[in-house]
């Protein structure tokens, strides 16, 4: 017990000097490409900013402390976001243009989006999801259709991706 005690009280300090927890190397910002996906969404990272020793078996951190919370926010709730997914306003979550702002009232097709994605504090990288898309009548954008569910499979499509590359929190 007491040697277990010591050895995870060992890789807690690594992490919080900024080294990796297995093998005590520096963790340096690296690009890794992962995929993941949940029910009808599937998601591709290209180029995702993340904290690396450099050994593609060791898990990996976020580039940020937030990078999890900000990538949701930039993704669903930012205005000034420009990855084409719809955003839900107002208490009828009714669906609004990305790009134009107006009300969506088109139905929704399968297909795929991609688009460069800029969380706060860390580099850009690419980002493609498919899934339900819907085109705006307005301004002709394709977006990602994002409902409730939508959102729900992305995110654990997210998680998937995650955990294909053994990315953790900070």
């Amino acid at each position: 017990m007491l040697t277990k005690l010591r050895m995870w009280l060992k890789r807690f300090e690594r992490r919080r000097r900024g080294k990796c927890e297995f093998c005590g190397q520096p963790l340096i910002l690296s690009r890794i490409d992962t995929s993941g996906s949940d029910e009808n969404i599937s998601i591709h990272f290209q180029g995702l900013p993340c904290l690396s020793c450099g050994d593609p078996m060791h898990p990996k951190r976020y580039a940020t402390q937030e990078f999890g919370s900000n990538l949701m926010d930039t993704l669903y709730f930012a205005g000034e976001s420009k990855f084409p997914a719809s955003r839900i306003k107002g208490l009828g979550d009714s669906q609004h243009c990305y790009s134009c702002g107006k009300g969506i009232t088109g139905s929704a097709r399968r297909g795929q989006v991609s688009g460069v994605v800029i969380v706060t504090g860390t580099l850009e990288f690419s980002l493609k999801i498919a899934g339900p898309i819907v085109t705006c009548e307005f301004c002709r954008s394709e977006q990602l259709y994002n409902t409730k569910d939508v959102s729900f499979h992305t995110n654990e499509a997210i998680v998937e991706a995650f955990k294909q590359i053994s990315l953790k929190p900070c």
